[in-house]
């Protein structure tokens, strides 16, 4: 028999309208699908050959081109932010192997969060990306602990020392590449208690195998939320309200679903949990019940999809596919300002 899946959403809370493999359509709807090959997912086979790149956060041009032009020479890739909110994304797209920030920047942003703290806990980089403050003054003591005890591992002068900046930049760019190669090979979500896109999808193989030895459906529920932030707000801001609310789609999730569902985060708000001997229908009710744990999010916020492989998965390759169809219903119904990302 052909696989077919069957796929049924809608949002949340029991909104009016719902989705049909990503088309807006009336009430509840469900439709059959074939199961195509699954969509090519982001490599890092090659991110250690890419070069050394430094995020030079500066309102300062010619600070800033003054310890990019060491840099590159280095042969690093040099990136600039002016604010906190330019250095979110531009760490975004580039993942920097150092970040260096103007120690004056950061004392001008009173009582705002250290740029190198909010980066991490935005993750915008890693625990393991070196933060170093520069300056063109003098720093007294006290401007060195604040830095150090505002997440940076180093603090530099201008004019630097340009071969004992050398020798600090290699050994860091070693420790943050072995680090960023442990986490590729990880299973597991940086930052929540779920499986990453990689686990995902190797559970989504075994699964696969299982239910197509046992003649047993698999079904999937693909969840994304929303943030009320407005487009006037920081990115600070709008990155802690999107951690926020992972942490409560998760929470809500790992209170009313089953111990045998496989969860996973595919985005910063967005989770694909597998449930294995499951149809369409059940996986409805699996979805009903998260409505009922974030009672009060608002149907506008919580996205549900439901897939699933009726009567049973081919092999493995189909619930690979699954997990692709799941991740790309949600990309497409991600709110512009999460999809840009």
């Amino acid at each position: 028999m052909g696989l077919r899946a069957a796929v049924a959403g809608r949002p949340s809370g029991g909104g009016s309208e719902g989705t049909r493999c990503g088309d807006p359509c009336e009430g509840r709807t469900s439709s059959v699908v074939r199961i195509s090959r699954p969509p090519p997912f982001m490599s890092n086979a090659l991110a250690d050959e890419r070069p050394p790149s430094v995020l030079l956060v500066s309102d300062h041009d010619w600070l800033a081109l003054a310890l990019g032009a060491v840099a590159s020479g280095w042969g690093y890739a040099v990136g600039r932010a002016a604010s906190l909110e330019q250095a979110l994304h531009v760490a975004d797209a580039t993942n920097p192997d150092v970040v260096f920030v103007d120690a004056w920047l950061e004392a001008r942003l009173a009582g705002r969060q250290r740029v190198g703290r909010a980066l991490r806990e935005a993750g915008a980089i890693t625990p393991a990306t070196p933060v170093v403050a520069f300056s063109a003054d003098p720093l007294s003591r006290d401007d060195r602990l604040a830095a150090l005890a505002g997440g940076a591992w180093d603090v530099v002068e201008l004019p630097v020392d340009a071969p004992l900046l050398r020798l600090r930049l290699d050994a860091w760019l070693a420790a943050k590449r072995y680090a960023d190669r442990l986490e590729r090979a990880s299973l597991l979500d940086r930052e929540a208690p779920v499986y990453n896109l990689r686990g995902l999808l190797s559970r989504a193989r075994e699964l696969g195998a299982d239910a197509a030895r046992g003649g047993t459906p698999l079904a999937c529920v693909a969840i994304g939320t929303g943030t009320s932030a407005g487009p006037a707000d920081d990115a600070a801001t709008r990155r802690a309200e999107e951690a926020d609310e992972a942490a409560r789609l998760r929470g809500a999730w790992l209170a009313s679903g089953r111990a045998s569902d496989v969860i996973g985060r595919v985005g910063r708000t967005q989770f694909v949990v597998l449930a294995p001997r499951t149809g369409a229908a059940g996986a409805r009710v699996l979805a009903d019940r998260l409505a009922v744990a974030l009672d009060g999010a608002g149907p506008e916020r919580v996205r549900t999809s439901v897939m699933a492989l009726e009567p049973t998965p081919a092999g493995p390759d189909d619930a690979i596919a699954l997990v692709g169809r799941a991740v790309a219903t949600l990309q497409r119904t991600a709110p512009p300002e999460l999809a840009a990302r």
